[in-house]
């Protein structure tokens, strides 16, 4: 073999080397192109899952709040108007009448406060004098007007 044809070998083996190479380098490169885009594709499908997930869970709670807030102002009861106004008069009624137990209990109140203190007015005091003369606490006169006065009162 010659120098000229030995050279030419070299020169053609490594060319063909540098050409594997390149070819190597494309494939891995193709391999990790693929192996990144099905990885993101994957990733893609998954986010993809979980975002119907939670969109349908935010249309169950708004569905959910919706009917609650219907339920709360009535809307949704299918009573009719009339029914309606018949519960609500009744309910009305029934606050009323609780209204005028309640301004009669604080009637019998105040009236028996007012009749205590007549009472008192009225009884002798048991206070003990340290001096030689005791005087009657209420004299006959007395317990008369009071007494008078308090049925006066209690007349309309």
């Amino acid at each position: 073999m010659s120098a000229k044809h030995t050279l030419e070998n070299m020169v053609r083996n490594t060319w063909l080397a540098g050409l594997g190479s390149i070819e190597s380098s494309v494939e891995a490169l193709s391999k990790s192109f693929d192996a990144a885009q099905e990885k993101s594709n994957n990733m893609y499908n998954e986010l993809l899952t979980r975002g119907e997930e939670i969109q349908s869970k935010i249309n169950d709670t708004k569905v959910d709040i919706e009917a609650r807030g219907k339920n709360l102002i009535g809307i949704v009861s299918g009573e009719s108007h009339q029914e309606k106004l018949a519960k609500l008069n009744a309910t009305i009624d029934h606050l009323t009448t609780d209204v005028v137990k309640l301004i009669e209990k604080h009637n019998a109140a105040a009236s028996a406060t007012k009749q205590a203190k007549i009472a008192n007015k009225i009884a002798p005091k048991s206070a003990v004098k340290t001096t030689s003369q005791v005087k009657p606490a209420v004299t006959k006169n007395k317990v008369t007007k009071l007494a008078s006065a308090a049925t006066l009162k209690k007349a309309p």
